[in-house]
This record gives structure tokens, sequence and C-alpha cells, in this order.
């Protein structure tokens, strides 16, 4: 698969992590993940 962009990867492991967690019949965790390339 190919990704043009960082958020399009984020929304792609967000839907992952949905199907993975319908699946095992547990709550969806709300994460907000912030990537930096300047290192903060």
């Amino acid at each position: 698969m190919d990704y043009r962009s960082a958020a399009e990867i984020d929304r792609a492991i967000e839907a992952l992590d949905r199907e993975i967690a319908k699946l095992e019949g547990r709550r969806i965790v709300r994460q907000v993940r912030i990537l930096t390339s300047k290192g903060l």
C-alpha cells in the first residue's frame, strides 16, 4: 500500500483499530497522536 501523507496513515491505523476493537467486542479508545519532524 502507498500512503500519500501522515494523515492518511493515521486514518488507516484508526480504521484498523476500530475494526479490531469491534471484532474483539471492546470499547474503542480515542487517542490523539501528534507526529512532528522537529522533535517536539
